[in-house]
């Protein structure tokens, strides 16, 4: 039994009414809903950022691991012919100034410039140089082939240079290639790297060189491509990547071990464990991209599921704020639109299905059609609660009430509708209609909700005569199915006798 608002007052004692939910369990749940919806494109967005950045790593990783076999072919020729490896200067941490690294960086960029194609040749800015150097110094030592802590553009703005957002940035890097020459042949063998160098928005740019003795690929190379921001902000808003959230990212750093400087033999130790260290660090590469990629594809699912949720729960706010027809089972002073009303929802669910029904009404009678549904409205001397959707019911609660309900509805009866089959002075003989439990459970199914389909020496608490063949509404006093009582009629109920009052009327007046 519930409660519902006065919509219209249609007359002679029907109504139509707006059911009352308990939908504060339902609003919270959208709430938090609807907020992570907001949330999303931009969550969606970092992850993807970060999965295609670990994607790069990866195919740099293949590359580089290619250039290891390379650089070891080449040791065992060149020791097999008694020349000298050629290498840059083995320092095992040179400063950002060293000049053979600074001459490398410039030929890398020229060597850029003339990939370009029809695209205008980039500046080099030198803010820029530093922000790849700092990308290069971040990776050599830690063994990773990327970094996805910060997306270009963070990288760009962190150096303090003023980008254009809409253009966008993109870092270009590889690994293990020991001339120029190879280096670039290699960034263009990725359609990825070829369509960034290739990119007319792309204007400005920077590059940098580093050699890192204490790790396979040894030879590190990179760019930075960008464009400068058409209309700059005076004062460029501090960068703090600390608040980024980044499901992808988290997920990848679970994949791997915690990062740690690889120690490897030097090269001209002709040790094949190099090979091993530069396959390790692609295993690891491909390990942390497929968790970034499944956080992806994890928050394309979840966005599937929250938008199915939030069309259910929105679907059951339209549905119950809908209006229904219901008669009062007593024919007592109107109720004004806007009152709130008890219900009886026989025999104690509420089915949402109406059934096409007409009444004649009105002076000369006219009919009315109208969809009815097992609900009445009930003397204001009946206290009822609200009704709950089971949508937005704990599945555990849920379960336990369609467990409970066949026997509670069997041994613990409240409504029930009847015909009235003959009548004494002032009892009446009902004929209940044959009613199963509702067929959720199997061991529901089938069920007999009454034993005993004929009721004698029911009393009338309600103040209007009734007649043999009347549809009532029986209550049963106590959830007692030993003290049936009549309510009143299913429909179209009639006024109250003159001089005579129903047993309600008493109880409000005391």
């Amino acid at each position: 039994m519930g409660q519902a608002v006065i919509d219209t007052v249609v007359g002679l004692g029907l109504y139509k009414i707006k059911l009352t939910y308990n939908l504060a369990p339902l609003e919270k749940e959208l709430t938090e809903l609807k907020k992570q919806a907001d949330e999303f494109d931009a969550l969606l967005e970092t992850a993807q950022d970060t999965a295609a950045t670990l994607l790069q790593g990866r195919d740099d990783a293949r590359d580089g691991l290619d250039a290891v076999v390379e650089q070891w072919k080449q040791a065992l020729e060149d020791a097999a012919s008694e020349l000298a490896p050629i290498l840059p200067p083995p320092n095992s941490s040179p400063s950002v100034g060293d000049d053979a690294e600074a001459e490398l960086a410039t030929a890398l960029f020229d060597a850029i410039n003339e990939k370009r194609g029809t695209a205008p040749a980039l500046n080099r800015e030198s803010t820029l140089d530093s922000a790849i150097k700092t990308l290069l110094y971040t990776l050599a030592p830690s063994g990773r082939s990327s970094d996805t802590r910060l997306t270009a553009v963070d990288r760009v703005r962190q150096a303090g240079y003023d980008c254009d957002q809409g253009v966008g940035a993109q870092t270009v890097v590889t690994f293990g290639a020991s001339s120029v020459e190879a280096a670039v042949a290699t960034m263009l063998k990725n359609i990825r790297n070829k369509e960034a160098i290739e990119n007319e928005d792309f204007t400005v740019g920077g590059a940098a060189y580093l050699y890192w003795q204490n790790n396979p690929y040894t030879y590190f190379w990179g760019v930075i491509l960008t464009a400068p921001n058409p209309d700059p902000d005076p004062v460029p808003a501090p960068f703090d990547p600390s608040t980024k959230k980044d499901p992808a990212d988290d997920a990848a750093k679970k994949s791997s071990d915690e990062l740690e400087k690889i120690e490897v033999p030097k090269l001209d130790d002709f040790q094949p464990e190099q090979l091993g260290e530069a396959s390790a660090a692609y295993g690891k590469a491909v390990a942390e991209y497929n968790a970034a990629q499944d956080a992806v594809d994890k928050l394309n699912v979840d966005k599937e599921t929250r938008d199915t949720r939030i069309a259910v729960l929105e679907k059951i706010k339209t549905v119950v704020a809908t209006p229904i027809h219901a008669w009062a089972c007593q024919q007592l002073p109107e109720y004004a639109v806007g009152a709130t009303v008890s219900t009886a929802e026989a025999p104690g669910w509420y089915d949402k299905l109406g059934r096409p029904t007409s009444v004649m009404m009105g002076d000369p009678p006219t009919a009315y059609d109208y969809s009815e549904y097992d609900v009445n409205v009930l003397p204001q001397a009946n206290t009822t609660g609200q009704l709950r959707n089971a949508e937005i019911m704990s599945d555990a609660l849920v379960f336990v009430n369609i467990a409970l309900e066949p026997g509670h509805f069997k041994w613990k009866p409240l409504w029930r509708y009847g015909t009235l089959t003959a009548q004494t002075e002032a009892t009446f003989t009902v004929e209940l209609p044959l009613l199963n439990a509702r067929t959720m459970l199997s061991f529901g199914a089938d069920m007999k909700l009454d034993a005993n389909h004929t009721l004698t020496s029911v009393p009338n608490l309600g103040c209007g005569p009734l007649s043999v063949g009347d549809d009532v509404l029986v209550q049963f006093t106590g959830h007692n199915r030993d003290t049936p009582t009549i309510l009143g009629k299913r429909r179209e109920p009639r006024a109250c006798e003159e001089g005579r009052i129903g047993w309600q009327e008493i109880v409000n007046t005391g």
